[in-house]
């Protein structure tokens, strides 16, 4: 089962903010999708989250901003 960890999707929201910050006070698309991401890791206490529990979007967003 892969999962996505949270120190890579740290990075990975990094990666894309850094390079696509565009409007000020607004995460780009990718990010937004990824920060759903890491707000069901800080609720749920974990530092792991598996795939299987993302949408299609979330995945292919951490994806294009995974190191």
């Amino acid at each position: 089962m892969e999962s996505i960890e949270l120190h890579e999707l740290e990075q990975a929201i990094g990666r894309c903010i850094h390079a696509e910050k565009k409007q000020p006070y607004r995460l780009p698309a990718d990010a937004s999708k990824m920060a759903n991401v890491l707000g069901q890791m800080i609720y749920h206490q974990v530092k792991s989250w598996p795939f299987e529990r993302t949408t299609q979007a979330e995945v292919e967003a951490f994806h294009r901003w995974k190191c």
